[in-house]
């Protein structure tokens, strides 16, 4: 085998249009020649089963202008996954806070912090933008006139009027000082290797050594309520106790207990599956001295933790063969264990409201 520095992803067609690997067939390879988008030189497709698929030069040489070539291999990929995806996700810092920021009950009445904070903000440039043109200018109007700046890649609506994000891929030079602070939205993204340009366009922490940098966007922005509230309370029944689970409310809603209930917990995360739940109910219970029976068996002395070989972590109950309901005759609350689980749940920014006051 050939001694190979890079393996070459994309090229260009006798037609002049770009050209992945992935888009080559034994049938069409030779329907075209390919020439390198950094020294100009032909490509032949490699498509191998046992090797990776890629483009050669020619004598097994390494092209002469790498960088730009992957500068050129960037735009393309940037470009083509703007324009086959029904999204294209953008992740940059900024200071949020939710609309209903002043009319918030939960914030007022809970003291609660999520209704503002400074972290990602996501953002979707197709819901703005339709278009994707490589090498396009855009201007800046300043008091000596319009200035003329070169976008690698430029966002733009063929339906409204709105202002253009620019893509810009820093392989050898970053932004210029002047194109930086232009009115302009732009995102810069560092490229050292192919894989880079298929990363996630998040915003880098000063630390990252592969930067993504966002310029000209708002630093302030209004979010609409973006958390659900699951809730469960505990009816007295004919036979006794009832759980029952209510409907997801928005985080936009006022925490309402039903004074004709026994119990009732209101947990804020959307990640909390149905078994979780009822554990945090139980719980809960435990933490208010309360007596219910339910879901007792998770927080028994007589329940112990299983890993199977899978990897996969199972708990039971030792005399799960021999009682059918639990609390069973040996039943024995471990209030260590319901503790330990509960404080787990802070730990993943799970927050608990229940009807007593007292947890």
């Amino acid at each position: 085998m050939y001694p190979l520095k890079h393996r070459y992803k994309y090229a260009i067609s006798d037609a002049g249009t770009p050209i992945f690997i992935d888009d080559i067939t034994q049938e069409n390879r030779r329907s075209t020649t390919y020439t390198c988008a950094g020294c100009g030189r032909q490509l032949f497709p490699v498509l191998a089963e046992k090797r990776e698929r890629h483009f050669r030069h020619e004598k097994d040489s390494e092209c002469s202008d790498y960088n730009r070539y992957l500068h050129e291999y960037a735009k393309a990929v940037l470009k083509k996954r703007f324009d086959e995806n029904d999204t294209f996700i953008v992740q940059y810092y900024a200071y949020q806070e939710c609309r209903l920021f002043n009319s918030c009950s939960v914030r007022q009445d809970h003291h609660w912090e999520k209704c503002s904070f400074h972290g990602l903000y996501k953002l979707d440039l197709k819901q703005f933008y339709d278009t994707c043109t490589p090498e396009k200018g855009f201007y800046e109007e300043t008091p000596e006139g319009k200035r003329r700046y070169v976008a690698d890649l430029k966002l733009t609506s063929s339906e409204c009027n709105i202002p253009p994000t620019v893509l810009e891929v820093w392989v050898n030079h970053e932004c210029t000082e002047e194109k930086k602070n232009s009115n302009a939205h732009i995102i810069e993204i560092k490229i050292t290797t192919e894989k880079d340009a298929w990363r996630e366009i998040i915003e880098s922490e000063d630390t990252d050594e592969l930067p993504i940098r966002f310029y000209g966007f708002k630093d302030f922005v209004n979010t609409e309520p973006q958390y659900t509230f699951k809730h469960l309370k505990a009816l007295q029944g004919l036979g006794g106790p009832v759980a029952i689970a209510t409907d997801e409310s928005s985080c936009g809603s006022a925490i309402q207990f039903d004074p004709k209930s026994i119990f009732e917990v209101v947990v804020s995360s959307d990640d909390v599956s149905l078994d979780e739940f009822a554990s945090i109910f139980s719980a809960s219970l435990y933490q208010a001295n309360l007596e219910f029976a339910y879901k007792k068996n998770r927080f028994c002395r007589m329940f112990a933790t299983i890993r199977k070989a899978d990897g996969h972590e199972y708990v039971r109950c030792q005399f799960a063969n021999r009682y059918r309901c639990c609390p069973c005759e040996r039943y024995t609350y471990d209030p260590e264990k319901s503790k330990a689980f509960l404080e787990d749940l802070k730990k993943k920014d799970i927050d608990i409201w229940t009807s007593v006051d007292s947890i």
